[in-house]
């Protein structure tokens, strides 16, 4: 056989290399689970809203500084703390007011309050979900406990601080809006 008669087959053995060579490789994106995809995806999303609210001067939006995260869409205050000694347990009395800064109303959320001492280091965080309508703009109290043990210096040290010498802050993980919508905020401080 002559080499004319191997051309074809050379040809398309020689394509063939061609493109595989070309071709991009799946890369790990493609790769990963969908779920990680549309996490990744989502919060691309919401620093691009960011990064728009900023540029367009929302009203009441907060403007971080660079190297701050994002201020919580809802934001905490500490209107109350005392101690309780008591049976069956000794508890950490706490009255929170929560203020919702989104643009529509919130039917319920859920995420930390974060206690810090006045240099900005952490004591505690305490697991919040608040089950009330409020409206945008709008406040909504709570009141509730924290088991006290002795024996964790963290609860010593939220039992004893002064109220006027802690600061808080909301990380919101999700809300629930009144049409039964969610939104995840992964952590939004």
């Amino acid at each position: 056989m002559s080499a004319r008669a191997h051309s074809p087959y050379w040809y398309s053995l020689l394509t063939a290399v061609f493109f595989l060579g070309v071709l991009p490789k799946p890369d790990a994106a493609a790769q990963e689970p969908l779920e990680a995809r549309v996490a990744r995806l989502e919060a691309r999303v919401q620093a691009l809203e960011n990064a728009l609210a900023r540029l367009t001067g929302t009203a009441g939006a907060a403007q971080p500084t660079a190297g701050q995260p994002d201020r919580s869409p809802i934001m905490v205050t500490l209107t109350g703390k005392e101690f309780y000694s008591g049976s069956p347990q000794d508890q950490i009395l706490l009255r929170l007011q929560f203020r919702n800064g989104l643009a529509k109303a919130v039917r319920a959320f859920t995420g930390h309050v974060v206690f810090e001492d006045l240099f900005g280091r952490e004591i505690l965080r305490v697991s919040v979900t608040v089950e009330e309508q409020v409206n945008s703009g709008g406040v909504v109290g709570w009141s509730g406990g924290i088991d006290y043990r002795s024996s964790v210096p963290e609860h010593e040290r939220l039992r004893t601080i002064e109220a006027n010498a802690l600061t808080t802050r909301f990380i919101v993980d999700m809300v629930v809006y009144p049409d039964g919508t969610r939104e995840r905020f992964r952590g939004r401080q």
